[in-house]
């Protein structure tokens, strides 16, 4: 029940932004004039004074967006994290995870080269941040041959955040954001995952 009300409030929320977007923007852009080809790294670790290990993570995440109007953006991201050693332990373990998502975003500055965005964006993965351990695969403890979809090895996230990218170039530009993803679901101890990113854009198309 908790997860259908958290989609519901979701999915509105993507509806809300669309549709105000779309109606009190001024198209001065017709749809896919700018194209936004995004590439960003993230790098994280954390330590534990009483073992002697690291644990890192890695994050890539590659997106493209196109915009709808000339205020609002609509998009796809994939992101492979690779994570090594742990807190927890002395094993240096590695590992590969995945998020993969749709999104949309709301430029405040419209009329300008530069971009200020806000995102709300829709999730799918197994990356799992989760109680007080390393972050694991998730692993559905209900999931077998017969199960649906819906019990699959899959978490959902809904992701706020927001970035602001500078012209380098006539088609280079320099992001530097922070998000937040939320896992959706009942999934025990969960906890957010936050991330900053710093990123090159390809921005082609009028501006």
């Amino acid at each position: 029940m908790k997860t259908n009300i958290t989609v519901f409030i979701g999915s509105i929320l993507l509806l809300l932004c669309s549709f105000s977007s779309l109606v009190m923007a001024q198209n001065k852009m017709k749809i896919g004039e700018r194209i936004i080809i995004g590439n960003s790294l993230t790098y994280i670790w954390e330590t534990n004074d009483l073992i002697p290990n690291t644990y890192q993570e890695f994050t890539w995440n590659k997106n493209i967006a196109v915009n709808l109007t000339n205020t609002l953006y609509g998009g796809i991201s994939y992101q492979n994290l690779f994570t090594n050693g742990s807190i927890v332990s002395a094993n240096q373990v590695k590992n590969r995870y995945y998020l993969a998502g749709v999104f949309v975003q709301y430029d405040f500055l419209p009329a300008k080269p530069n971009r200020l965005i806000a995102e709300l964006s829709w999730n799918v993965g197994n990356y799992c941040t989760c109680g007080d351990g390393d972050p694991y695969e998730f692993v559905n403890a209900n999931n077998n041959a017969n199960e649906t979809l819906n019990n699959s090895n899959v978490l959902n996230y809904i992701g706020v955040g927001g970035s602001y990218e500078i012209m380098l170039h006539q088609f280079l530009a320099l992001e530097l954001g922070f998000y937040n993803y939320n896992i959706l679901g009942d999934v025990k101890e969960k906890y957010n995952y936050t991330q900053y990113i710093i990123g090159l854009n390809f921005d082609i198309g009028k501006w």
